[in-house]
């Protein structure tokens, strides 16, 4: 079979497991192997938390909502099969922060999680516990799809 054969055979095969780089030894034994669709980010976004919670680049993510100050429901396009998917998210305010300012950025993905749905929270200035937007944000997330 030729390489193009090979790879659309996986795409279609939906849940493939790979070979580390150990591969396949002598003795027919193989390295560690990872599941390549268990492996993949299901859903991230980065976007502009702001009156217009702009997304500038996204999967899986149809829409934002605006929560308050600080806050952001991140709507899934697929939802996920379960509400036990793992994420992480960041934020800044601006580019122009120098490192070692007193100025921080702090993001927390909401401990209430849903199948259909995300909420990040920001706090873009950590000496002092200010709740805002923030100008960059992301977020991934991973899990199985529904």
């Amino acid at each position: 079979m030729s390489r193009a054969s090979d790879l659309a055979n996986l795409i279609a095969s939906g849940s493939t497991t790979i070979h580390g780089e150990a591969g396949v030894t002598s003795s027919d034994s193989t390295g560690k192997t990872t599941n390549l669709q268990q492996g993949l980010t299901k859903a991230w976004a980065n976007y502009e938390q702001s009156s217009s919670h702009t997304i500038r680049d996204s999967l899986n993510v149809g829409s934002l909502g605006d929560l308050g100050a600080g806050q952001t429901q991140i709507n899934f396009t697929t939802n996920f099969a379960a509400a036990q998917w793992a994420g992480a998210s960041n934020v800044q305010q601006a580019d122009t922060v120098t490192p070692g300012s007193s100025f921080c950025d702090v993001s927390q993905i909401h401990q209430t999680q849903q199948t259909n749905f995300a909420k990040m929270f920001s706090n873009t200035n950590f000496s002092n516990t200010s709740v805002g937007d923030a100008t960059y944000c992301q977020i991934i997330l991973h899990g199985d799809l529904a």
